[in-house]
């Protein structure tokens, strides 16, 4: 009997041991969940200060129409491509998601001294070899990586997507200052 019980507290302390409850997962590659909407945003050191940083968006052409209002540059992106081979990823080793659809959405950069925060949120994806875009406007990103019913990620988007997306949004908002050489 004394070993029964013994078995039994000891069985019971490795179940409570090893048995973790599981937390939704709503931060994965910079990108967030918060209220059933994902966004991706990210901050970056920098040696620019507001002007140059705003120039420099213009410049890249990187956002369409952008507007500066109070220390934040604003506007939609244009659409973008996901750059799995920069990522290190071939075509046959990530989801057809990534090589099926461009991708655009509302960006928001916040300026602090040497620092600009980067805010892309209603994230569209759009069929690159349809028109679906001028009947439906795409796809909200939540359809491809978001389980609404957990509020939480899809597990196959916290894998190579989340990082692709994010090496892809890295590269594309690093802006760094542009050093003239005159001496050539």
């Amino acid at each position: 009997m004394k070993n029964t019980i013994k078995f039994l507290i000891v069985l019971g302390g490795l179940f409570i041991g090893f048995y973790q409850p599981t937390q939704a997962q709503t931060q994965c590659h910079n990108f967030y969940l918060k209220n059933g909407k994902i966004f991706w945003q990210k901050v970056f050191p920098t040696k620019l200060n507001f002007e140059q940083l705003v120039a420099q968006v213009k410049e890249s052409g990187i956002l369409k129409n952008p507007e500066t209002v109070q220390g934040k540059i604003i506007g939609q992106s244009k659409f973008f491509d996901a750059d799995y081979k920069g990522a290190g990823y071939s075509s046959a080793s990530i989801p057809t998601q990534l090589i099926r659809f461009h991708f655009n959405g509302l960006v928001i950069i916040e300026y602090k001294k040497g620092k600009y925060r980067v805010t892309l949120k209603n994230i569209r994806l759009v069929d690159k070899f349809t028109n679906l875009y001028s009947v439906i406007g795409g796809y909200s990103f939540e359809t491809m990586a978001y389980k609404s019913r957990k509020n939480e990620f899809r597990g196959w988007f916290t894998k190579s997507p989340s990082e692709i997306y994010d090496y892809t949004l890295s590269k594309l908002f690093n802006f760094k200052p542009v050093s003239l050489n005159n001496n050539w």
